[in-house]
């Protein structure tokens, strides 16, 4: 009984602080689930670009072993990073400057939309926006497993291409 009290002491201190948080949440639950699945989808394509990177190293540096599963390993991706191949200062700067860009285009977007609603007409660019990014980060992720050996997505990679218009 003194654990149930300890917890339900804990929840309820600073309320006055967690209330608005929880509210402003509520309201941006929309909004705040697309960050986060746009952050995935940018972590994904980082990841992606790493095998690529590691695949590369590996193919330059002729190991016998050169295929799509051993350029996951750790190990020679670590490999891959003291050769200076992988720089996790850029990596990290690409995500945020990625993840900052699409916050700033679909905000954007969504001022557009309003704007529009409101002089009568029909809005729909923060879903093509939205969209883009999304199908970019997509092409993004299938080219970086077509560079690590994975020859299958190449296919996919022309149809995505196909699709997007480039």
């Amino acid at each position: 009984m003194h654990n149930v009290y300890r917890a339900v002491t804990s929840l309820i201190s600073a309320w006055y602080v967690k209330l608005p948080i929880a509210g402003l949440c509520l309201l941006l639950q929309h909004h705040l689930k697309l960050i986060s699945i746009f952050s995935l989808l940018v972590i994904l394509d980082l990841f992606t670009k790493l095998i690529s990177l590691s695949y590369g190293y590996m193919v330059s540096s002729a190991a016998a072993e050169a295929d799509f599963f051993n350029a996951c390993k750790l190990s020679n991706m670590a490999k891959a990073r003291r050769m200076g191949i992988i720089k996790s200062r850029i990596m990290k700067t690409q995500f945020v400057g990625k993840i900052l860009t699409y916050v700033f285009v679909v905000a954007t977007c969504l001022m557009v939309d309003k704007m529009v609603r409101e002089s009568g007409g029909v809005g729909g660019f923060t879903t093509l926006a939205i969209g883009y990014l999304a199908m970019t980060e997509l092409l993004s992720i299938v080219e970086n497993l077509s560079e690590s050996g994975v020859s299958s997505m190449q296919g996919l990679y022309d149809l995505i291409k196909k699709k997007k218009g480039n």
